[in-house]
């Protein structure tokens, strides 16, 4: 023993090194690392090594922590110039998240940011890979229902979950049930809080407080970078702006009219303040009213009025009485304010900018607005800025304008008589009083005159409205009143306009087309009467003309046109015009008679076969020609000779009358109709292959078979056999396609009637 003491002495003396790091044992279970010194010495004149043992763990993790700071520091520093070396938001959100992960590694790693309550996610790394990026970044979370990000926007502080299941603060979502733990910082922006970069874990105890500390001081980093980067931003946008406002200006200088200025003004306005809607009025101080030029976005009420009441109180009168820029808040403001917004918008919060020209209201630019953070101080100043400039050069324009329409004066009325004289020509060709009208309305439409005609009954005493050039959106409006105000009969000795045009015959100016429509709907409507005004195309500056028409000298019913540019001097033209009107109305009547009569069976009045050729022939080359599906049914009334030959022809006719509606009952309206001749009938089916046209006929069949038809001498139980032919490739023509059907009711005949039969079984 003492010879293997003396080696290790001699080897400890050798090697020079007496101090080792060396793992001890204590108890049964626990190891510590440790270092061990050696020290050569006498014990009982013995030479003996004597070990001292020091815990150093504590020693260890201070270094450890120190070399990690270090790391930290020059990881930080890097940062700092990563983050400043792009003035882009979106690089610098992207910059970030490259960072982190060398801060807070093993992470999947978002940025949010606070508007209100509600934090936005906005960039976001790692979930990808998990499938839940769009997900996450659709959500919206609200910081008083999530009390780890209220907790941290109201201390200021970072927040540290090592285990999350542990942790009664915790609220998670569906999709995030895997985070086990979690560490977030604020990114505070000029003592507020901008909003959170957020690290996520599947491993409980993934960050320390060491990770916390850190990823708080690199927030702040951010938030430096961030700032820089949105007052560059805030600083281009400034520059952008003012720069197209100033092209706005020359656009609008160039511009030969207030409608084109107006249309080309609005669209750019709202992109260029990232508004949700725009509308554009126009004071009128004599009248004291305002008029919309312009509106676009979705958050115009759809109802707005285009032009208020002389006298009203108006949201641009208020506007323009501030003489400043406002943001109004929708509902916020006072009562009476609270209902001029509601009238024209649904947005949140309103940017009103008032426009004045020289000491005098023009108008007013409203810009509406979803939240109130859309809307800077910058935008305030922009605003009125863009309002004064627009201003000054719109009014230039409308200057201009009025020059302009001074000169055209002077032509109108032989101009007008001209173009009249044309629409009148042009309806020689139309179908019907209907296709007279519509082809009148279109004419004029295209003279920017609207149109309406009303028609009297026989007395004279009552008219109402039957035809108008803007009939599809009048009729879809009145349809929603779930009455048809519009087209009710009145009585023309209230209205002294129209009592006057029937009673003398002559046409009679109107200098204001909107006072009459006033007097002839009633004051439930007066709500509506706006939209009205719309729909009908009638503005403030509406002129009109109420024209008789004329048949045999008796007035048969008024026709009104209206327009802008009408001047009292074109009567003359209206009454000529009137008489073109009149005569091609009753040669449409006498025309359609004829034409009618030609092409419908006399006793069950629908097409007969002449009638059935015109119509279906070029039904059935539209088929062929855009290859869709066309079928045939020929029906025939089994044993009808056993009827006219027990009870009559009277009675027949009587049974063929109701077997057509008892077809049309079991039938779609745009399904053909025709007498073939006698008992036989077609229906041409459209859009119908031979499985769906054999259903109908067999719905058909059961109907007659189950529905006894009631006449003056008897109650006649009737039964129908019916074929069926759909339009094949090898099929040539209307009448081949009848000949198969006409085959296949063949076979159903002697297979004992009452039943559907196809020539493929």
């Amino acid at each position: 023993m003492q010879a293997k003491i003396q080696q290790a002495i001699t080897q400890v003396t050798k090697n020079g090194k007496t101090v080792f790091q060396v793992p001890l044992r204590i108890g049964d279970s626990e190891t510590i690392l440790t270092e061990c010194e050696m020290v050569v010495g006498l014990w009982h004149d013995q030479s003996v090594i004597i070990c001292l043992y020091r815990d150093i763990r504590h020693q260890l993790q201070a270094e450890e922590l120190e070399r990690e700071r270090r790391k930290m520091a020059d990881v930080l520093a890097q940062s700092a110039v990563v983050l400043n070396s792009s003035l882009d938001q979106e690089s610098v959100l992207e910059h970030i998240l490259d960072m982190v992960e060398m801060i807070v590694p093993n992470a999947y790693t978002n940025v949010g940011v606070l508007e209100g309550t509600r934090v936005h996610i906005v960039a976001s790394r790692g979930y990808e890979e998990l499938g839940i990026r769009e997900l996450l970044n659709s959500r919206v979370i609200d910081t008083e229902k999530n009390q780890n990000f209220g907790q941290m926007a109201k201390t200021k502080k970072q927040c540290l979950i090592a285990e999350t299941k542990n942790n009664p603060n915790w609220v998670t979502l569906p999709e995030l049930m895997w985070i086990k733990s979690y560490v977030g910082a604020p990114i505070i922006i000029n003592g507020n809080v901008y909003g959170f970069i957020n690290c996520d874990s599947e491993v409980p105890g993934n960050f320390t407080e060491l990770d916390a500390e850190n990823l708080k001081i690199f927030a702040d980093q951010a938030a430096i970078a961030i700032e820089n980067a949105r007052l560059h931003q805030e600083v281009e946008q400034h520059l952008r702006k003012i720069t197209q406002i100033t092209e706005l200006t020359r656009t609008v200088l160039v511009s030969s009219n207030v409608k084109d200025v107006t249309q080309k003004v609005a669209l750019p306005l709202l992109t260029l303040f990232d508004a949700n809607s725009i509308f554009i009025s126009q004071w009128m101080s004599k009248e004291r009213s305002a008029f919309c030029l312009s509106s676009h976005g979705g958050g115009i009420v759809p109802d707005f009025p285009k032009l208020t009441s002389y006298g009203n109180s108006t949201l641009s009168e208020y506007v323009l009485t501030q003489k400043h820029a406002l943001i109004l808040q929708n509902g916020q403001e006072s009562a009476e304010l609270n209902q001029l917004i509601g009238r024209l918008f649904s947005d949140p919060y309103i940017l009103a900018l008032p426009m004045w020209v020289e000491d005098n209201p023009f108008g007013v630019i409203f810009l509406g607005f979803n939240r109130r953070d859309q809307i800077s101080e910058d935008d305030l100043t922009i605003g009125a800025f863009a309002a004064n400039q627009l201003a000054t050069a719109i009014q230039k324009t409308m200057m201009l304008e009025s020059e302009q329409s001074l000169t055209l004066q002077y032509s109108h009325a032989n101009e007008l008589l001209n173009s009249l004289s044309r629409v009148a020509a042009s309806l020689n060709s139309s179908s019907g009083p209907i296709g007279v009208m519509e082809t009148m309305g279109e004419g004029l439409e295209k003279l920017h005159i609207h149109s309406m005609v009303f028609l009297l009954d026989e007395s004279l005493s009552h008219i109402r409205l039957e035809y108008s050039s803007r009939q599809s959106d009048l009729m879809a409006f009145t349809q929603k009143l779930e009455h048809d105000y519009f087209f009710d009969p009145f009585k023309i000795d209230n209205i002294i306009e129209y009592d006057r045009v029937v009673k003398l015959k002559k046409p009679v100016y109107l200098s204001d087309v909107g006072s009459l429509f006033y007097k002839v709907l009633p004051s439930e409507l007066s709500p509506f009467m706006h939209r009205f005004f719309e729909i009908l195309g009638i503005g403030p500056r509406s002129k009109g003309l109420l024209v008789p028409l004329l048949s045999e000298n008796k007035p048969v019913g008024i026709l009104n046109i209206y327009g802008d540019e009408l001047m009292e001097i074109d009567q003359k033209a209206g009454e000529t015009f009137g008489g073109q009107i009149s005569a091609a109305f009753e040669n449409a009547v006498l025309l359609s008679k004829v034409q009618r009569l030609a092409v419908t069976d006399e006793l069950t009045c629908i097409y007969n076969r002449r009638g059935l050729f015109e119509n279906a022939t070029n039904l059935f080359k539209s088929v062929r020609r855009l290859d869709r599906t066309l079928s045939v049914l020929m029906l025939d009334l089994d044993d009808f000779k056993a009827i006219n030959d027990k009870f009559g022809n009277d009675v027949g006719d009587e049974v063929l009358k109701e077997f057509v509606q008892q077809i049309k009952a079991n039938i779609r309206e745009i399904d053909l109709l025709a007498r073939y001749g006698g008992e036989e009938f077609i229906v041409v089916l459209e859009e119908s292959d031979l499985k769906s046209s054999k259903i109908v006929a067999e719905r058909i069949c059961r109907y007659v078979a189950t529905h006894p038809i009631q006449t003056n001498q008897t109650r006649a139980k009737v039964t129908v056999s019916i074929g069926v032919a759909e339009l094949s490739p090898e099929t040539e023509s209307l009448e081949a396609l009848i000949k198969q059907a006409d085959r296949a009711l063949y076979l159903a005949k002697n297979r004992g009637k009452n039943q559907v039969a196809t020539l493929t079984g």
